[in-house]
C-alpha cells in the first residue's frame, strides 16, 4: 500500500496528498477546505473529468453514478444496472461490493477484474419500504490496492396513490397550523 494517496477534490478539483493509513479520518481540501469524501456520487464532464482521472488514486468509473426509479409504491423492488469502467491503465480488481443496507441486494463482483478500458455489470435492487418518504441506498465498492472507494446510488420517492405535501406534519416542533395538499398520482378520485 502507498504511504499517501492523491483524491482529487470533488469541489475545486484541485490535488490533495492524503496519507494513506489516515483516509478513514475523511480530509479537508487544502485549497477550498471542502470535504473530500462525501460519500456522494461525483458527476463528471469534459471540464473535470481528465483532472480527476489522471490525478486520483482509483481509476473506477460507476456509469451511472446515480439511478433515479423517481416515485414507486410502497413495498416494490427496483432493479438497476451499473457499468464500472477502468479509466486506468493498469487492470483492477474488485475487492469488495457492499449495500448501504439490508434493502438492497446486489450480484458478486467481489474478485472479478477489470482489464484497462475494460468494463463490468453490476447489478442491484432496491427494495423500498411500505412507509412514504424519500429512499436512497449506495453500493460502495474498493478496489484491491487502491485507498478509498467508489459509489452506485440508488434513489426512489416511495409514494401512495394519493400524496401528501408534505409527507408528514412535526407535532413536535409547535406548529400549531399549516396546510396540507392531498394530490391523486393515478388520476383517480380519493
Amino acid at each position: 500500500m502507498p504511504a499517501s494517496l492523491i483524491v482529487v477534490c470533488p469541489r475545486c478539483h484541485a490535488a490533495n496528498r492524503l496519507p494513506a493509513g489516515r483516509l478513514a479520518d475523511g480530509g479537508t481540501c487544502g485549497k477550498c477546505k471542502a470535504a473530500l469524501f462525501s460519500g456522494e456520487p461525483l458527476e463528471l464532464g469534459a471540464a473535470n473529468f481528465d483532472s480527476h482521472m489522471t490525478r486520483s488514486g482509483i481509476p473506477l468509473l460507476v456509469e451511472p453514478p446515480v439511478v433515479d426509479f423517481g416515485v414507486v409504491a410502497p413495498g416494490t423492488k427496483h432493479p438497476a444496472r451499473f457499468m464500472l469502467r477502468n479509466a486506468g491503465s493498469e487492470p483492477l480488481t474488485i475487492a469488495r461490493a457492499q449495500p448501504s443496507c439490508k434493502c438492497t441486494d446486489i450480484s458478486d463482483i467481489a474478485g472479478k477484474t477489470i482489464p484497462p478500458g475494460g468494463q463490468l455489470e453490476l447489478t442491484a435492487a432496491l427494495q423500498v419500504p411500505k412507509s412514504p418518504g424519500e429512499k436512497d441506498a449506495k453500493v460502495m465498492i474498493t478496489v484491491a490496492g487502491k485507498q478509498g472507494m467508489v459509489i452506485a446510488k440508488m434513489v426512489a420517492d416511495v409514494t401512495q396513490p394519493v400524496r401528501a405535501t408534505p409527507a408528514y406534519v412535526d407535532a413536535l416542533k409547535g406548529v400549531q397550523e399549516g396546510v396540507v395538499k392531498l394530490a391523486s398520482l393515478d388520476g383517480k378520485p380519493f
